[in-house]
């Protein structure tokens, strides 16, 4: 089936200046299918568990973290050293944790706020029916699984008591995806004739690295290559290492 819109003289001109996501955001709008959504909820995390190393370093960090800041370049002494030492294996550490235990933490709270609109009647994971009919039906999911309880310029709060901080889960639109070469694969299949395909395809020379490898060899062209390559400066990179222990003498 085809689509076909006339554009007046003014759309055109308004339209040419959109990049390409925002001209399909402009054309198609509202029409474009979402991707169906999960139906069921996500798997709850994984239990993180804090080993004796991660302990440590959660409690070392607070006396270590930033307690060593020079004010000029100078050779450092020995206790200076240990802090510094000691507090980048601290963060180090917890910094392998740190991320996941974010995304984590955030995941619990989508959680909590889906199980607080299901006991307030906001929210329902199927539909309702009552004699054969549906009286209300089930609550719209995001792209995770949890419900869309947001609406745009109004997020989801979860006040966090004591404080003046709410957490808050905003709501984000579906991202706009393209696949230009959508209309090959339909160009293929017969579903798009040749004159329309060529009317929004092209023809381009893209230098090939095996080809130039080739010429190269063939041509003794070494400035070609020169041409394309460059090196990047030297850089160094600072790890915590072990230090083998001297195997005790006899």
């Amino acid at each position: 089936m085809t689509d076909v819109v006339q554009f007046t003289e003014f759309q055109k001109g308004t339209l040419v200046l959109k990049d390409f996501g925002g001209f399909v955001e402009e054309v198609l709008g509202t029409g474009l299918e979402a991707q169906k959504a999960p139906e069921g909820f996500p798997e709850l995390p994984a239990r993180l568990e804090v080993t004796p190393k991660l302990k440590a370093a959660l409690e070392a960090l607070p006396g270590l973290f930033a307690r060593i800041q020079p004010e000029r370049r100078r050779a450092l002494d020995s206790s200076e050293i240990k802090d510094l030492g000691d507090e980048l294996v601290a963060i180090k550490e917890i910094l392998t944790v740190l991320g996941q235990r974010e995304e984590d933490v955030k995941e619990y709270v989508r959680n909590h706020q889906d199980a607080v609109a299901e006991q307030e009647g906001r929210a329902f994971a199927k539909d309702v029916t009552v004699a054969g009919n549906v009286i209300q039906e089930a609550t719209p999911r995001d792209a995770k699984g949890h419900y869309l309880l947001a609406t745009p310029g109004n997020p989801e709060v979860t006040p966090v008591p004591g404080t003046t901080v709410k957490l808050a889960n905003q709501y984000s639109s579906g991202k706009l995806k393209t696949d230009l070469e959508a209309l090959t694969r339909l160009h293929e299949a017969g579903e798009i004739d040749r004159k329309t395909y060529l009317a929004v395809s092209e023809e381009r020379r893209v230098v090939n690295a095996r080809k130039l490898q080739d010429h190269v060899l063939k041509t003794g062209r070494v400035d070609l290559l020169a041409a394309v390559s460059s090196r990047g400066l030297p850089s160094s990179a600072m790890y915590v290492r072990g230090i083998p222990r001297t195997p005790k003498k006899n």
